[in-house]
């Protein structure tokens, strides 16, 4: 047998190398695409430059134009992804192929968003960062000041891009809904307010320089950030008096031509999974029903009298839950953090190395935002932080508190953002980009989980999780029906009054979020929570006894953010065995 043995081991020791030089092939060619989309991508998004720890040089002007290079070279990239044998990757970059075929086929119709979108107060939201980049951009070289000047005009860039967009959209009938038109404005004067401020740089930033070249940059500075002074009131002067008069009542998608295909567009796109908007309403409806039926017998269980709506007077009418200041609003947080950490254990056997915080929003930015964020450690602010809204404390119940920062911090999007980041593991676009339906969707489900854990055990703070769903949910049905059913908006707002706790001005806020901001965004939430519950009891079912909860856990958070079609077919693969791919 020894001899017949030797004869073997060479034979298959040959045959085993043409398939390894293949995979590495394969893995060579696809970090080569990979890197080059990367790279294209982090020049694009300062969150991303601001989380490797960049300086910032520009950001995209999202012009017609930009919009279609883009698109051109998505197409180019898919050309070559398209010739690497992927069936001899691993499991990573199999993730990694598929996650970029997936951003490349959604790029290619970008321009065919050009003319929805509106300078309106959540789109705006991403030039937040701006002053953050240019604060923590480096000042030691040349190269470093051309950089924060070259940032300054690629501002002041997308300001006028803005205003030929509106001049675009008016020539196609496309104009801002007259109930938005003051709070795009007001959050254009926001910006408008932290300008100088991007022009104003530290001695201390200098210190190397000799005076005269200390000097020389302060005043290219000043003049840049001067420069956005007047693109910003180029784009106010768009909603004159005329453009108001002749801006429409109604509200969402459905009124403007092409208005229906972008919207599903942008619904497959919130969702990543290939549904349509219909689908989407029926199940926030179905999950309201359900998520109805809890908050009935809650109210039982707290003696409080009329079901929901009994329930809905008692939590927003009693100062019991409100909090009088910011750092009381704080305090609760902690508490609520501090029930559920030693749990996490038991549940995940990852868990991120950088720590976590809650802080108040700049107040300056409040009045636009209903609620918060959560900001991604970076080198720079090491921590994972939610910044909640501090303002109008009067109007703010604090029963959802535990619901709300166990999504934004642990187990939610801390958990997963920050694993990400902290993954070397992964390429660089997948370290530092996203997907709305997984990032919100994880969130949300997290937050669901607190009661499996028994963080949640206290019937006030169920209540607020249940107020969360019903929020969540609610948007499914009225996201839709403004933007596909046509629906009046004074039909959102009764049914947003029926089916959540949500105060006047907070639906008012978020109807036109839905309608006329970021229409289907809002879709994510919901959409994404059920596809990973779904997922979870499908794979529950799969493997019975055998189901491991902290394992299900890594696979679904353990390679950062997915489309939720990516995400399914890989759990599925590593948990059950199925060799199910998604649809190229």
């Amino acid at each position: 047998m020894i001899p017949i043995l030797r004869l073997v081991a060479p034979v298959l020791l040959a045959a085993a190398q043409p398939a390894v030089a293949a995979a590495d092939d394969a893995a060579a060619q696809l970090k080569a695409i990979a890197d080059r989309y990367g790279e294209r991508q982090a020049e694009r998004d300062v969150h991303a430059q601001l989380s490797l720890g960049r300086g910032v040089r520009r950001i995209p002007t999202l012009s017609l134009a930009d919009l279609e290079a883009e698109a051109g070279f998505a197409r180019e990239l898919l050309r070559e992804l398209d010739v690497v044998p992927l069936q001899s990757l691993g499991t990573e970059e199999r993730l990694t192929a598929e996650a970029l075929r997936w951003l490349l086929n959604d790029a290619q119709t970008l321009p065919q968003t050009y003319l929805f979108g509106f300078p309106a107060p959540y789109s705006l939201t991403e030039l937040g960062p701006i002053g953050t980049a240019l604060a923590s951009n480096p000042l030691k070289s040349s190269e470093d000041r051309k950089a924060y000047l070259s940032l300054l005009a690629s501002v002041a860039a997308r300001f006028e891009a803005m205003r030929v967009r509106v001049r675009d959209q008016e020539a196609r009938g496309i104009r801002m809904t007259r109930r938005q038109i003051p709070r795009g404005l007001a959050a254009l004067q926001g910006l408008r307010a932290q300008v100088d401020g991007w022009g104003a740089v530290a001695d201390s930033r200098l210190a190397g320089l000799a005076p005269e070249d200390r000097a020389a940059f302060r005043s290219l500075a000043k003049e840049g950030a001067a420069r956005i002074l007047p693109a910003i009131d180029a784009l106010v002067a768009s909603f004159d008096d005329r453009y108001q008069a002749q801006a429409p009542d109604t509200v969402g998608l459905w009124q403007y031509p092409g208005g229906l295909d972008h919207y599903r567009l942008l619904a497959r796109r919130s969702t990543t999974m290939d549904i349509e908007p219909a689908a989407l309403r029926d199940l926030g409806q179905r999950l309201l029903d359900e998520n109805n039926r809890e908050l009935d017998a809650l109210s039982a269980r707290l003696q409080v009298p009329g079901g929901r709506a009994g329930l809905r007077s008692y939590a927003n009418g009693n100062p019991r839950f409100l909090a009088r200041t910011p750092e009381a609003v704080m305090e609760r947080y902690r508490v609520c953090l501090a029930g559920i950490e030693p749990k996490l254990p038991q549940f995940f056997s990852r868990m991120p190395k950088a720590p976590y915080r809650a802080r108040r929003l700049d107040p300056a930015k409040e009045a636009g935002l209903t609620f918060g964020f959560y900001q991604q450690p970076t080198p720079a602010e090491p921590y994972g932080e939610y910044h909640f809204n501090g303002s109008k404390l009067e109007s703010r119940s604090q029963i959802p508190a535990c619901a709300l920062i166990f999504h934004e911090l642990v187990p939610g999007h801390h958990f997963h953002l920050a694993l990400q980041t902290e993954n070397e593991a992964l390429p660089a676009f997948r370290r530092t980009g996203g997907f709305t339906a997984f990032n919100e969707g994880w969130a949300e489900y997290a937050s669901n989980l607190a009661r499996e854990m028994g963080a949640l055990n206290d019937p006030i703070d169920l209540l607020g999780r249940l107020m969360n769903n019903s929020f969540i949910f609610s948007r499914l049905v009225v996201d839709v029906g403004l933007n596909q059913d046509a629906w009046p908006i004074d039909r959102a707002r009764a049914f947003m009054r029926a089916n959540t706790f949500s105060s006047d001005e907070e639906i008012e806020s978020e109807l036109l979020r839905y309608s006329s901001d970021i229409p289907a965004q809002a879709l994510a939430y919901g959409a994404g929570y059920a596809a990973i519950a779904d997922l979870r009891r499908e794979i529950e079912t799969a493997t019975g006894r055998g189901f491991d909860i902290r394992r299900f856990h890594d696979e679904v958070v353990g390679h950062g953010a997915l489309p939720m079609d990516v995400l399914r077919a890989h759990v599925r693969r590593s948990l059950t065995g199925s060799v199910e791919h998604p649809a190229r």
